[in-house]
């Protein structure tokens, strides 16, 4: 998803700024060259998944998805297979998704639990992070090495990977 120009955390700005200074100057700039250059861009991923209710209406006006993090919802020492807002069996025209973060030092085995309660359920599971790299990276990012086992496993659940661009609302 689009992540804002600046990365600002998204109230912060708002409550210094607006909610119009933030669509215009944070927004607006990135989302004209995606169309200008033929890109449909359907999501938004919030920086620091910093969010409010203002910023999803806000948002929804450009988007049809919007992703945080799962930690907004997540009770202590749960694992994310065990968060019911992280698993999406109907997507609305309008959605809001709580994504884990699959990147850093995480733990390979609670995102496989989860993983597989996704293709048990037919459901949608959002994994993200900033970038693919070499090797194993700091918070935001996933390796190669992990991604890879990831996708083999994904594969042997025959569990569909989709971009958000790809998903279907029903």
């Amino acid at each position: 998803g689009l992540h804002g120009l600046n990365h600002v955390r998204s109230v912060d700005y708002i409550q210094k700024n607006s909610t119009a200074d933030f669509m215009k100057n944070e927004i607006m700039p990135q989302l004209e060259i995606c169309r200008k250059n033929g890109i449909k861009i359907r999501a938004f991923a919030y920086p620091f998944s910093q969010r409010s209710h203002e910023t999803d209406n806000e948002l929804f006006k450009e988007f049809d998805f919007l992703r945080t993090s799962w930690a907004e919802i997540r009770k202590k020492d749960i694992p994310v297979a065990d968060t019911n807002g992280c698993f999406i069996k109907k997507i609305s025209a309008k959605q809001l998704f709580y994504g884990f973060p699959g990147s850093g030092n995480f733990n390979m085995e609670e995102v496989k639990a989860a993983m597989k309660r996704a293709a048990e359920e037919n459901s949608v599971l959002v994994l993200y992070a900033h970038d693919i790299t070499e090797e194993i990276p700091p918070s935001h990012h996933i390796a190669v090495s992990q991604l890879t086992r990831l996708l083999e496993y994904a594969k042997t659940l025959k569990l569909s990977i989709k971009g958000f661009n790809e998903l279907d609302t029903n």
